[in-house]
């Protein structure tokens, strides 16, 4: 958790320990981090029809149910806000080692995500773990603008890592 948010009361810890418990295959769990006027910074990435990183929740207001009624039941997801997420240790301590030296932390929460798909693992959403943000600049630099090709910092062209990434979310769907 970065020193820029804090959790927005006691019940995060415990929606995020029925979610892994729910969820044998979960990897990480999310939720939202708004600031102090209930607007949504930062939250879960998920793929739009092209094939494209996309958080639709950023800019909404807590409490809004969106397309769907998303916003308010959890759900699976395919990024974590790398500001604030809960994840399994061991899933973490694997996908952590698989990321390249020096990586800066900027796109973690998509490389994160990535390596769960990849490992037939699960990224989940809820709107009852939350965080409140100290200021408005949290996440803004990081994960939103992160491109899915340039997600995997493997060394392979963006467009061989898009095509893994496709691959292994095929393989996870089947």
């Amino acid at each position: 958790m970065s020193e820029a948010v804090r959790p927005a009361g006691d019940q995060w810890i415990w929606e995020a320990c029925r979610l892994f418990e729910c969820h044998a295959d979960a990897a990480l769990a999310c939720g939202q981090i708004v600031n102090r006027d209930d607007t949504i910074l930062a939250g879960a990435g998920v793929f739009d029809s092209h094939g494209r990183l996309r958080y639709p929740d950023v800019g909404q207001r807590l409490g809004d149910p969106g397309p769907f009624a998303l916003g308010l039941k959890p759900h699976s997801v395919a990024a974590v806000p790398t500001d604030f997420f809960i994840g399994d240790a061991r899933f973490l301590k694997s996908a952590l080692d698989a990321v390249p030296r020096p990586a800066p932390l900027d796109h973690l929460g998509v490389r994160l995500g990535q390596r769960a798909l990849m490992a037939g693992r699960r990224v989940v959403f809820s709107p009852a773990i939350t965080a409140i943000a100290e200021n408005d600049l949290v996440d803004r630099s990081r994960d939103h603008l992160l491109p899915p090709e340039r997600a995997c910092d493997d060394g392979a062209p963006p467009h061989l890592s898009s095509v893994r990434f496709l691959e292994a979310q095929q393989l996870y769907l089947e």
